[in-house]
């Protein structure tokens, strides 16, 4: 295994645990800013998964990045990952709301429609 294939294991695993530090943190009722500094992690890891997979070589790198977001609904990997740092999670409602997203849907037109609610 290559190290770029290592650090993106390492990258979406470290997405995953703040994703689930968010989701403790609003279980248990966590102080406003605690949850923000954890959905600012997981946001600024899942970018840089995303430029991982961008710098992957044309032999498939990218390639499935594309596909999976595509699967989504969505025209590729950077428009996803366009709209995903753009949410806004001011306020805990709009960061379940977010989350609920996340955790049951992923489509874009999901997305999309969290926007329109936001």
């Amino acid at each position: 295994m290559e190290q770029q294939e290592k650090d993106i294991i390492v990258t979406a695993s470290t997405v995953a645990m703040f994703i689930n530090k968010i989701s403790h943190a609003v279980a248990a009722g966590a102080r406003e800013g605690v949850i923000e500094l954890h959905f600012q992690n997981a946001k600024d890891h899942w970018e840089r998964l995303g430029d991982l997979f961008n710098r992957r070589p044309p032999s498939g790198g990218n390639k499935e990045y594309d596909e999976f977001a595509k699967s989504l609904g969505f025209s590729d990997a950077g428009e996803m990952n366009k709209l995903i740092s753009n949410v806004d999670i001011s306020a805990p409602e709009k960061m379940e709301r977010f989350l609920k997203w996340k955790e049951a849907d992923g489509t874009k037109t999901g997305l999309l429609a969290l926007f329109k609610t936001s």
